[in-house]
């Protein structure tokens, strides 16, 4: 060793190299530890991403495009009418002017979707009454499906 002290004397530039050398080889260890830690984060938040991703679709099929009319015209005959004598099934058949099943067929997908809950029922009559929830009211006032006045 003693060629590379005798060298070192001669050149003290190249201790201050291989301290330098010394530094950038940990600072490079410390940088590729970072990008690992960062890549794992990063496809955790790809994953999330997707899923938020796939919930925001679910909720954008709410939305008035993806609605039949009739549905529409179902929303705004509840929003419209409060007592229970037009929120039965077969008052709800007339106002639309369909058969009571595919009235029925309407409010269950209303209710899929949560825009119309079942409020109560007559079983002397056998009538089941319904209504809307709070996402079916806004729903009605946010499409703009509420007739001019």
């Amino acid at each position: 060793m003693g060629w590379v002290s005798d060298l070192l004397k001669e050149y003290p530039a190249l201790s201050v190299a291989k301290e330098r050398l010394a530094l950038a080889e940990t600072k490079f260890q410390e940088l590729e530890n970072k990008y690992a830690q960062l890549s794992t984060e990063n496809e955790r938040l790809k994953a999330e991403n997707l899923q938020l991703r796939e919930k925001l679709a679910g909720f954008e099929k709410a939305k008035k495009g993806d609605l039949q009319p009739e549905l529409c015209n179902l929303l705004v005959h509840l929003f419209t009418y409060h007592d229970r004598n037009n929120t039965h099934l077969d008052a709800i058949a007339r106002s639309l002017g369909v058969e009571s099943q595919m009235a029925r067929y309407y409010l269950d997908k209303l209710v899929e979707r949560n825009l119309v809950v079942v409020t109560g029922g007559n079983y002397v009559r056998g009538h089941t009454y319904y209504g809307l929830t709070d996402q079916g009211r806004a729903f009605v006032v946010e499409n703009g499906l509420l007739p001019p006045r």
